[in-house]
């Protein structure tokens, strides 16, 4: 989750508080009026009061549930809608002028518009639900929007379900952007949703018991609802947002044990036919592969050498599917791929294990553990991806694809960022763990080629 931001991160600090309070103070007792203003021991001794009476909590009661209500109702709405616009573009042309009207016009308007449409009983559910809408629905539709496609392109090689996609991908991705929708909203759906009180004066509610002291003029009974609003508020906010986050926490939370029946990987025919025939591949007016053809060896290692800008990438992810060639012909008789793309393409806040189970789950996390210390990396520490240096991040990339039950693997760069001793020791642990299952690596580095004991060197450019 991202970083809160600084009002957030740095609470009031009680100096701070003390200081304003003993200005409200010296400001009471210079003006020396009570209808005007009360100082706040008198505030603070008439909330006492309030407090010892069944009806000041009712009132309490009566004022969260509408305002809940709405807030709850503005949240679903506002997900519902913003997954509609993020996938159909006459969704978001339908809703976007509704959008603006809403965040345009003024709070007292749509008060008293709706009152003559809605009963001063629901009026409080409404104007929350129409204030906290369009908050929930524009931040989420940014988060889904944000979301990265190249994590997206990773689940997809690699194919993961979708349940556990939604899981660990896409709802950590947008959750920062939700949150922050919701701190704003919880905080606006307490003053839209007490000011529909106060001009709708339904019955036993915060508003009604406002009004009643503004109308009396009794200052202090005014000054204490206003302190109860502004604590109830506070309190809902911190309490809604720590279950939010202990939510996505458990969200993200892997079972120890492995999951799902684990695959047995084979020996590759030797009669399998991989090849590609007369391939072209052009961007723009870049023409990257052009009447290419070649027979990979099945079962086997081979490597594609080229300098940069040559194609090696391309050809890979044509190999993988996420590209498609311009012409030519593509035959691969494996329909699991596992890819080591050129970026690493890990869940940044999830541990090395967790990256590695989410492509393999009938792994438990001890294994992973041990298998990640086998390389000389933290295992069992639940240490998140982002705290590792960028070769640590390399080889548990490097470790996830070897692990999948792919039965073509493609390596891209496999040894980048890494030092020698590194470079040997991950090489000599992907070769014990190939298992004859063809492989095709990119470098321009014959010496990585050679530790990963290829047999054919195929060059482009």
């Amino acid at each position: 989750m991202k970083k809160k931001d600084r009002a957030d991160r740095n609470p009031p600090r009680l100096w701070a508080v003390l200081f304003w309070l003993a200005l409200w103070q010296i400001a009471s007792i210079r003006l020396n009026n009570r209808i005007l203003l009360v100082s706040p021991e008198t505030v603070i001794l008439r909330l006492i009061r309030l407090a010892s009476g069944e009806r000041f909590w009712f009132s309490i009661a009566m004022s969260f549930q509408r305002i809940a209500c709405g807030f709850l109702l503005g949240v679903l709405t506002g997900i519902l809608i913003a997954g509609c616009m993020a996938v159909s573009r006459r969704a978001e042309e339908l809703w976007t002028p509704i959008l603006l009207v809403i965040r345009s016009v003024p709070v007292a308007s749509f008060i008293i518009l709706a009152l003559v449409w809605i009963s001063s009983r629901y009026l409080s559910v409404f104007i929350t639900f129409l204030m906290v809408f369009p908050i929930i629905c524009t931040n989420t539709l940014e988060g889904i929007r944000a979301c990265d496609p190249k994590l997206k392109e990773m689940a997809e090689v690699f194919c993961v379900p979708h349940g556990r996609r939604l899981r660990y991908l896409t709802v950590p991705q947008i959750f920062p952007y939700f949150y922050s929708g919701c701190r704003i909203a919880l905080g606006l759906s307490w003053k839209a949703g007490i000011s529909a009180e106060v001009i709708g004066m339904p019955a036993g509610t915060i508003g009604e018991r406002l009004q009643q002291a503004k109308v009396y003029l009794d200052t202090p009974d005014m000054y204490a609802w206003t302190l109860v609003i502004i604590l109830v508020s506070f309190l809902t906010e911190k309490a809604f947002l720590a279950v939010l986050e202990a939510m996505i926490r458990l969200l993200q939370m892997m079972p120890e044990t492995g999951t799902g029946d684990r695959p047995a990987i084979r020996e590759e025919a030797e009669t399998a036919v991989f090849e590609l025939t007369e391939v072209e591949k052009q961007f723009g007016s870049h023409k990257v592969l052009e009447h290419f053809s070649v027979v990979f060896p099945t079962g086997a290692v081979a490597a594609v050498m080229a300098p940069s800008g040559a194609g090696k990438t391309t050809l890979l992810r044509i190999l993988a599917g996420l590209e498609t060639a311009d012409s030519g012909e593509v035959h691969i008789p494996y329909t699991k791929i596992g890819m080591l793309f050129q970026e690493n393409r890990l869940i940044e806040n999830l541990s090395g294990e967790s990256n590695i189970r989410l492509i393999a789950p009938w792994y438990s996390r001890e294994e992973t553990s041990v298998v990640l210390r086998e390389i000389g990396l933290p295992g069992g520490s639940g240490q998140p991806v982002r705290e590792y240096s960028g070769g640590m991040k390399r080889r548990v990339a490097l470790l996830r694809t070897i692990l999948s039950d792919s039965r073509l693997l493609l390596l891209d760069e496999p040894f980048q960022g890494l030092d020698e001793e590194s470079k040997k020791k991950t090489a000599a642990w992907i070769n014990s763990r190939r298992h004859g299952r063809t492989m095709i690596l990119v470098t321009h580095d014959e010496a990585d080629a050679k530790l990963l004991q290829a047999v054919s060197v195929i060059e482009l450019g």
